[in-house]
């Protein structure tokens, strides 16, 4: 298989079951090993050998089964374990939720960081996983 994807590009990938989407996205996202070929990254190789190196070089991948936690709210879920910090120990949640609404905006959401992820539609839960690989630059 040969893929290509520019930057700033969202591809779906559409197939009967079995013929090997869900592999190559675990590929993607450093989950699988790549048993032949390779991945690369402005025509660079790059070794992706775990979900963080698939990070570190802002790839993301949004799974049809959703990631996110319905007690929390929108601008927790598209934080989740990389809080902004205002120190080391106090998390600056003005601007966690600031960000995560200038997000939401520019993709012509029209949801409020502060609602709880629970609250929502199904729909709008996936814009919220849209909204986290954005704020990772992917």
């Amino acid at each position: 298989m040969s893929l290509t994807i520019e930057d700033k590009e969202f591809l779906i990938l559409v197939g009967s079951s079995g013929c090997g989407k869900t592999t190559i996205l675990r590929m993607i996202a450093g989950l699988e090993d790549i048993s032949q070929g390779e991945i690369l990254i402005d025509g660079t190789p790059v070794e992706i050998n775990s979900a963080q190196d698939a990070q570190k070089l802002n790839i993301s991948i949004i799974y049809q089964e959703l990631n996110l936690t319905d007690q929390l709210t929108v601008a927790e879920n598209i934080y989740m374990g990389r809080q902004i910090m205002k120190n080391p120990v106090m998390v600056d949640w003005k601007t966690m939720y600031e960000e995560s609404q200038k997000i939401l905006d520019d993709l012509g959401i029209e949801i409020d960081s502060h609602a709880l992820v629970g609250s929502l539609g199904v729909a709008h839960k996936q814009m919220v996983e849209v909204a986290k690989a954005l704020s990772i630059n992917s």
